[in-house]
């Protein structure tokens, strides 16, 4: 089967190369939040290594005497939730960015179309889901309470993701922001 991203039987297959080239095409995106968000910054690195990406890590942010590293989650479209990958191979049991062990310190996940980001502390969302994943999977499986479950069909293999309410999110994820390139405060559901 070719590797293209488009509709194949009524099912939509994904190709990691065209929406890993999206992603550098999007980057550029995220750094006006950033600049807001972190004015004292002495430089912000677009991460190109490989080995650097695997480890959740898109855009390095050094400041004196110490960086973070953000992992970066841009949707064209938006909606009332957060994605969160679950499995990145269903089939071959390859967890996900949501719940492998990452290096980043912040998640940035964005919605292109409404020009707004969601900042939250990694470590504290991954600890979140895996004390919550099992309710939350099964409200998601059965389309309750505004959870659902996205499954990417990609060639070879599917790529699972528990989209959780917003609302839901930022009240157990606390230190969560959220704005635009005019506002940015702490979310309030």
């Amino acid at each position: 089967m070719p590797e293209t991203t488009g509709t194949h039987g009524g099912i939509r297959v994904h190709n990691f190369r065209e929406s890993h080239d999206q992603s550098e095409r999007d980057a550029g995106w995220f750094l006006p939040f950033y600049r807001k968000i972190w004015p004292d910054a002495k430089h912000y690195h677009r991460v190109k290594n490989v080995q650097w990406q695997k480890k959740g890590i898109d855009t390095r942010i050094d400041f004196e005497g110490f960086w973070v590293g953000v992992e970066e989650k841009l949707r064209s479209k938006y909606r009332p939730d957060v994605a969160l990958e679950v499995w990145s191979n269903f089939e071959g049991k390859v967890k996900g960015w949501a719940v492998k062990d990452q290096v980043s310190t912040w998640l940035a996940y964005g919605w292109q179309d409404v020009n707004r980001l969601l900042l939250l502390e990694y470590p504290t969302l991954q600890a979140v889901l895996s004390e919550n994943r099992p309710e939350w999977q099964t409200h998601a499986e059965n389309k309750e309470a505004g959870f659902f479950l996205a499954k990417a069909q990609n060639p070879g293999y599917t790529t699972i993701s528990i989209c959780v309410p917003l609302a839901i999110i930022c009240k157990y994820v606390p230190h969560t922001w959220w704005g635009n390139y005019d506002f940015w405060s702490p979310y309030e559901a």
